[in-house]
């Protein structure tokens, strides 16, 4: 990852997010609204996306 780089200021804005579905699952056993629309919603996108994309094609 390139300091600066789109892809760098993805990854700080997705902290918060991740950070509030974390403390909400902590504290009440399930995720915040807004990680449970994800999802729920997130094999929908997942069709729409690039092949390129694909979690299979990820550099892990």
């Amino acid at each position: 990852m390139v300091p600066g780089s789109k892809l760098a200021k993805e990854m700080e804005s997705s902290q918060g997010f991740i950070a509030k579905n974390l403390k909400s699952i902590c504290e009440t056993g399930k995720p915040a609204f807004s990680g449970r629309m994800v999802g729920l919603l997130g094999p929908v996108f997942t069709r729409f996306a690039k092949k390129s994309q694909a979690a299979e094609n990820w550099p892990l």
